[in-house]
């Protein structure tokens, strides 16, 4: 990263003692630079970062509660992708990740977030299950999604789109 300087001339600070009947040259000082407004790709990276992180910890959240079977599977719907609804039952099946306690469930400890660009990113973070600290790790991405209609829909005639995250990869460590 280049660093800039910028060098401005110091402000008149000592009297020039003037004598009675001689004006002086008026100084000019430049004006004090205002600060410009955010440029738009760093609004929507932060922007799209926000969002991110709040979809990763409410998607890792949801995942962790339906292995818990706190929740149905069929939760997850439009969340995460059908390769990882395959995954979660296929963990559900077999009891993995299961305490032998019953009253210890699986608890999210950290989730953290690396934005890759507007529409990507990478989520990772540790869960506690039964006395054990263990890891996650997936990628969001943020994927169209057609909207329902409430009116009558026409034959060929496309709907609404609009983006969200979808988490499209997850791993259990």
């Amino acid at each position: 990263m280049e660093t800039r300087i910028r060098i401005q001339p110091a402000p008149p600070y000592e009297h020039t003692g003037a004598m009675v009947g001689v004006v002086d040259a008026p100084v000019r000082r430049p004006k004090p630079a205002r600060p410009k407004p955010a440029a738009p790709a760093r609004s929507a990276m932060v922007t799209a970062t926000r969002e991110a992180r709040q979809f990763a910890i409410l998607s890792a959240r949801m995942i962790f509660e339906v292995i818990d079977r706190r929740r149905g599977i069929a939760q997850l719907g439009g969340m995460v992708s059908p390769a990882i609804v395959e995954q979660v039952s296929v963990l559900l099946r077999h009891n993995v990740l299961r305490s032998s306690d019953p009253t210890v469930g699986t608890a999210m400890q950290r989730v953290h977030v690396q934005l890759r660009d507007t529409s990507t990113a990478e989520v990772f973070g540790s869960f506690a299950v039964g006395g054990r600290v263990r890891a996650f790790a997936g990628r969001a991405q943020r994927l169209p999604c057609r909207l329902r209609s409430n009116g009558p829909t026409q034959p060929g005639r496309l709907g609404k789109v609009e983006y969200r995250w979808q988490l499209v990869e997850f791993t259990l460590a």
